[in-house]
């Protein structure tokens, strides 16, 4: 059964697997590696294996008899990240590789495994521009807005956009930018007007009040390159106001006090 209920990409032993799994439980117990999340509903730790090759460990723990129930009926999360990262891979779509899966047996009340590429250097890029310059904050709002761009123009869509499901890490004077937490990451089709504008209202929502009004115009001009000023501003008001509804999202990765205020847009 465990077989049947486990996925290894090619070159990432059941050895490899087993292996990643015990140093995960040692982390979560104190013991080497870093814990990157220790939540209700999911955990996460980065450990190292024999050979120096990092790995992040996402584990989703067991979910009540009704929740299980529906993942009968809809491919259970940790399936849908794996299958995420498959489709994104093949698009050429930065996001880190996923080497295994495990799932418990239906309706089981065990945990969930998808052990993925570790990204090294890279972090939210809510909590990048917590400590970006100005012109660094520029470069990468021109970043974001030409990564996000390509990526809906290409059918590639995340509903769950909030800054810290989007990692940044430098590279001379440029950026690479990676997708993450790929459960609710979509690509079969191009997003709808609705779909963008809720998704631009998570990452907004989610964005720290150190990004200005002005830099969150900025952002929308290059994501909407070549729309009328009029329909830019169409948008503008309606981000903002899906922003205001949402309230904050509240990221562990950062404590500063500016996520405490209403998540306008200045």
């Amino acid at each position: 059964m465990l077989a049947e209920r486990t996925r290894l990409a090619e070159g990432f032993s059941s050895e490899c697997l087993a292996e990643a799994l015990e140093r995960h439980a040692r982390c979560l117990a104190g013991g080497p590696g870093r814990v990157l999340k220790r939540g209700a509903r999911t955990r996460l730790s980065a450990v190292t294996l024999d050979g120096g090759r990092e790995v992040c460990v996402k584990e989703y723990r067991p979910r009540p008899l009704a929740r299980r129930l529906e993942d009968l009926l809809r491919p259970a999360a940790p399936l849908r990240e794996w299958r995420a990262a498959e489709a994104l891979a093949q698009r050429g779509v930065p996001a880190p590789a996923a080497y295994a899966l495990v799932l418990p047996a239906p309706l089981g009340a065990q945990s969930a495994y998808v052990v993925m590429e570790s990204l090294a250097g890279a972090v939210g890029v809510n909590r990048y521009a917590l400590r970006a310059t100005a012109a660094q904050r520029r470069r990468l709002v021109d970043a974001v807005a030409a990564f996000l761009a390509a990526l809906h123009a290409r059918g590639v869509s995340h509903a769950d956009l909030k800054g810290s499901n989007l990692l940044v890490r430098e590279r001379g004077d440029a950026f690479e930018l990676f997708l993450v937490d790929l459960a609710e990451v979509r690509c079969e089709g191009a997003p709808s007007e609705a779909e963008r504008i809720e998704s631009l209202a998570q990452l907004n929502a989610s964005t720290p009040l150190a990004v200005t009004r002005a830099e969150r115009m900025r952002f929308l001009a290059r994501y909407r390159a070549g729309a009328p000023r009029a329909e830019r501003a169409r948008w503008f008001r309606a981000i903002e106001a899906r922003s205001r509804a949402r309230s904050c999202v509240w990221d562990p990765d950062y404590g500063g006090f500016e996520l405490r205020d209403p998540p306008g847009l200045g």
